[in-house]
């Protein structure tokens, strides 16, 4: 083989003895007489060495039977010696190197896909193209300039990956035409991956709830995902920046504090086009006042799945931080979340504060601090002004506040204006001091029975058995 020789360059990293190669010849000339000739000749020199004992490889750049010369040679080595035995060892096609290096997939679900030399008539190839999802384009050669053309005509170029000399001297791999390259000499030891329509991008948009801002008090699972997307939106008038730790350091961020919902769709929509997974961070739970309906709403109109990961909420975190229950029995076994009425959405005229009040049940209410005078006096028309009440602020983060009173001595002495913000208003009478308890749960009284524990009757015996899972007990079960 002489030094030009691409197969003899896959020969160099094995040290092979040059006194064993032979250049061979290839007749392409496209007259299939000259054509079966010369390989009839050369497949009586292989056979005669193999009569005499010897192995002979011959050695094709790519798979020996995809658009190579070996398929001349074993047919005419069928015809001139069927008695040799024959093996063909498989090898890398250009086509499947040049998917794997420019991240172009051949073929997804049901998509036709189809491999051909490139036609000298180029308008069979644009048919080849519209029937087709993707196309394979081998031998490309001088037709190159004339194939961009009609990828350009046809608006796909952008769709489409050239590789050019792989693993060789002078590779060039282009896994998109958006900028048209200079065709120069490209065509030869080239392919061509065409695509029909851009490929179908997955991706997901991650409804994240931060917690009420301590960094560990993310779940495991948004902590997870917060360090695999790799674009994150947070409102970072809400969701402080140790939450944001979690996140990979080359993660693209947005704060969306200063953004409209159009600006945060047009991020969405940039994320679709890259194939980018998003997390969007939410202060407490997604599910309440995260103002996500909109956005889930945009997402389905433009195709893009979404999944909700729920977080800790501040009313909760702010419950403990008082140290409190809620839900104490024979107090109140009701919660309930309510908002100030902003500007931004009011609260409908059937949940004013007042007739929640009535209710002097547990009640949390969101964002009210910058109303903290009216909604103290309207829960005074229902709630005892002795019903213990709680002002939190930035509950579970380094800098939170608390301040504990009675309603209707709540407000006494205190800068309003310093409780603006970020600030919880929970009254209950479940907030009493919890020595004062009257009645206490049964839940783990000795004498309670369920199914999974027996009761005691005095003495420290158990009278009843644990019933099976899915098995309630009753009269004459055990």
């Amino acid at each position: 083989m002489s030094e030009t020789s691409v197969a003899l360059e896959a020969l160099r990293s094995l040290d092979f003895p040059r006194q064993r190669v032979r250049e061979v010849e290839f007749l392409m000339d496209g007259d299939d007489r000259r054509i079966g000739q010369h390989y009839s000749a050369l497949a009586r020199e292989i056979a005669a060495l193999g009569r005499q004992g010897q192995s002979v490889a011959y050695l094709t750049i790519g798979d020996a039977m995809t658009y190579s010369t070996l398929g001349y040679l074993v047919a005419a080595l069928k015809r001139e010696a069927p008695e040799l035995p024959r093996r063909v060892l498989p090898g890398i096609t250009s086509y499947a190197t040049a998917a794997a290096m420019t991240g172009f997939a051949l073929g997804e679900g049901k998509e036709r896909v189809l491999i051909l030399p490139c036609p000298d008539d180029l308008s069979t190839l644009t048919a080849d193209i519209e029937h087709n999802d993707v196309v394979v384009l081998m031998k490309v050669g001088r037709r190159l300039n004339g194939v961009l053309d009609l990828l350009q005509n046809m608006n796909i170029l952008e769709h489409c990956a050239l590789a050019h000399r792989l693993g060789l001297d002078g590779e060039v791999v282009l896994p998109s035409l958006n900028v048209r390259p200079e065709a120069g000499r490209l065509g030869y030891l080239s392919v061509l991956l065409i695509r029909k329509h851009p490929p179908e991008v997955f991706l997901k948009v991650y409804f994240i709830g931060a917690g009420p801002g301590a960094a560990d008090l993310i779940t495991l699972r948004g902590a997870r995902l917060l360090g695999q997307c790799r674009v994150i939106l947070y409102a970072g008038s809400l969701v402080p920046e140790a939450v944001l730790e979690h996140a990979s350091a080359d993660a693209e961020r947005f704060n969306t504090a200063s953004l409209d919902l159009q600006e945060q769709i047009s991020l969405y929509r940039r994320a679709q086009q890259e194939g980018l997974d998003v997390a969007r961070v939410h202060s407490g739970d997604p599910a309440i006042y995260g103002a996500t309906a909109e956005q889930m709403r945009a997402l389905r109109e433009l195709g893009i799945a979404y999944e909700v990961v729920p977080g800790v909420s501040s009313f909760t975190a702010c419950a403990a931080s008082l140290g409190a229950e809620l839900t104490r029995p024979g107090v109140t076994q009701t919660v309930i979340l309510t908002r100030a009425s902003g500007r931004a959405s009011p609260v409908p005229d059937a949940e004013n504060l007042a007739s929640l009040a009535a209710h002097q049940a547990s009640l949390c209410v969101f964002l009210g601090g910058h109303q903290l005078e009216q909604n103290v006096a309207e829960l005074l028309r229902h709630y005892p002004p002795e019903t213990p009440a709680a002002l939190v602020q930035r509950a579970s983060q380094p800098e939170e506040r608390r301040h504990v009173a009675t309603l209707g001595t709540l407000l006494g002495g205190l800068k309003l204006s310093d409780w603006t913000l970020t600030t919880m208003l929970l009254v209950s009478p479940a907030l009493h001091d919890p020595t004062e308890l009257q009645e206490v749960s049964r839940l783990y009284d000795p004498a309670y029975a369920h199914r999974f524990r027996r009761a005691h009757t005095g003495e420290g015996e158990r009278t009843r058995r644990t019933c099976r899972p899915g098995h309630l007990a009753g009269p004459g079960r055990n």
